[in-house]
């Protein structure tokens, strides 16, 4: 997974963890936002964060009625 320099930003402010930390008060968005800079340095490269990942893709089908 490839993210920006600013990693943090962009995790923090899409799917889940945007929703949940909506409703947060500003200390809790800052100290979420510290511990994960801090989790991302070592995946940091000069103008990029990279660090290994995986996606699930599921499908299915609405079965028809008999």
């Amino acid at each position: 997974m490839v993210y920006g320099t600013d990693a943090a930003a962009f995790i923090l402010g899409s799917g889940p963890v945007r929703h949940y930390l909506r409703t947060a008060d500003q200390f809790t968005v800052d100290q979420a936002r510290e511990r994960l800079s801090a989790a991302l340095r070592p995946y940091h490269e000069p103008d990029t964060v990279r660090m290994r990942g995986a996606w699930w893709v599921v499908t299915a089908t609405r079965p028809t009625a008999s």
